[in-house]
């Protein structure tokens, strides 16, 4: 029962008992001894019977008050601690780890522990909870998972979970992150590569010109570099969207070392946007990077073909031992039965290529100098 119902009720009551003996009990009541000495109390009935239901009714109210605080105090520790609770379930579904809580109660305690050992993964199509923080948290991690957009920017995901790299990317988007801030980051057990190639594209998009964002990234002793993120460079620096020196190109090929099969996909990938403008600037940036990274040789032999260069290839092959590209000197021999050389790499195989243990001696640097047809006549 509610406290102010009991009051309520117990006046009433007191009221009605002491009204009803009033009008029916007229005869005094005198007490002339308490506790061995003599007194004279002499008052009516009700009068008496009212001061007993008065002390009954202030006892069992005193009584009844204490246990409501009691029963509040119980409930705001029960709150808080499930509040805990609470932000345990947020802290491990966000992918963090927990601390150990402290509870006064032993259930919430041992729930604690229970939960700690679990690992949570949010089921974003499940049904509201009715707790307005935990499905505010599901709409964010829904809309990062279909829209790639992000409600809450203060969402705290730890780098471990699931969608933390997309979150990333809409923080990108929207302006809460920084490029730099991002390409600065280091996690080597986690994959961000889609991540660090959105800060790379946030961070070009607004300057064609090499920005001292982009210099000092790549002077980092260990930038994020992968094949996608030179690819895109490179691409954007042929296409003109993008102003890199010859220093930043070079730097780009040797922060990631391309191996065989990625650097012939890359200038295969470049070919269609290859110009007699820009031709001789790539081919001697690959030229540098060759010194340093014999996978690069494969690709950079058929660029030559592509292009037009055959002799440039042909005297390039000459340094090797015969036999060591097979598939370049077929296509050399068939050239001019007009043989697509794309198809000679179809599957790409580097088994048919044999990588020396030594480099071999050039005697002569191919410097391309002259402005060649793109295609042999």
């Amino acid at each position: 029962m509610k406290l102010r119902y009991f009051i309520i009720i117990g006046i009433i009551y007191i009221v009605c008992i002491c009204g009803f003996l009033f009008y029916t009990q007229h005869v005094d009541y005198t007490i002339t001894s308490i506790a061995g000495k003599a007194v004279h109390i002499s008052m009516p009935i009700a009068l008496w019977i009212a001061i007993i239901l008065v002390v009954l009714f202030i006892i069992a109210l005193i009584f009844m008050t204490s246990n409501k605080i009691a029963q509040t105090l119980k409930r705001l520790r029960y709150k808080r601690e499930y509040a805990k609770l609470l932000a345990q379930i947020n802290t491990q579904s966000l992918g963090g780890h927990t601390k150990t809580l402290s509870f006064s109660t032993d259930e919430f305690k041992s729930l604690s522990l229970i939960l700690a050992r679990f690992s949570f993964k949010p089921l974003l199509n499940s049904q509201a909870s009715g707790n307005a923080h935990i499905d505010a948290l599901f709409d964010s991690l829904h809309s990062l998972q279909t829209e790639g957009s992000l409600k809450d920017t203060k969402l705290n995901l730890d780098v471990h979970n699931v969608f933390y790299e997309k979150y990333l990317i809409a923080s990108l988007k929207n302006g809460s992150k920084k490029p730099l801030d991002v390409l600065n980051m280091s996690y080597p057990d986690v994959d961000l590569s889609k991540a660090y190639l959105q800060a790379w594209e946030e961070m070009i998009k607004d300057s064609k010109k090499e920005s001292k964002d982009i210099t000092k990234t790549l002077s980092q002793s260990t930038p994020k570099m992968d094949y996608e993120i030179a690819k895109m460079l490179f691409t954007k620096s042929i296409e003109g969207s993008l102003e890199l020196s010859h220093d930043s190109m070079l730097k780009i090929l040797s922060l990631y070392n391309f191996n065989a099969k990625e650097f012939f996909n890359l200038v295969d990938s470049l070919l269609s946007s290859l110009t007699p403008g820009n031709i001789n600037f790539y081919l001697s940036i690959f030229e540098e990077a060759l010194k340093k990274n014999e996978n690069m040789t494969i690709g950079y032999i058929y660029l030559l073909l592509e292009i037009g260069k055959s002799s440039e290839a042909k005297d390039f092959i000459s340094h090797y031992p015969k036999g060591h590209f097979p598939i370049f000197e077929a296509y050399l021999e068939l050239k001019d039965k007009r043989y697509n050389l794309k198809s000679f790499f179809e599957p790409f195989s580097t088994h048919n290529v044999n990588i020396p243990n030594e480099p071999p001696v050039i005697t002569a640097t191919i410097v391309p100098t002259l402005e060649l047809p793109l295609k042999d006549v």
